[in-house]
């Protein structure tokens, strides 16, 4: 099982709930897929929130370290969101 989200409520993902009325004859590259899809689904749907989240972590990892790798900090909320803007347009 695999818990995407930022904050409370997550969406629980299980390749159970991936494979909608598939076979359980499936292979694990087949179940990945639908896992996959079923992912970019909810980063679809909640793609804001996923933002809102990121800049969160950032906001809090800059405050725990006094600012100190601000610059940084924000290079990787940076390449957070357009990884996963990568992530669903494929």
């Amino acid at each position: 099982m695999i818990r995407v989200g930022v904050g409370h409520p997550f969406v629980v993902v299980s390749t159970r709930d991936a494979v909608e009325g598939g076979s359980e004859l499936m292979g694990i590259g087949d179940k990945f897929d639908a896992l996959k899809d079923k992912a970019k689904d909810a980063l679809g749907d909640h793609g804001d929130k996923v933002d809102q989240g990121i800049d969160k972590a950032g906001d809090f990892a800059d405050e725990k370290t006094g600012g100190k790798y601000s610059d940084q900090v924000d290079q990787g909320q940076q390449k957070a969101k357009e990884g996963l803007d990568r992530f669903s347009q494929r």
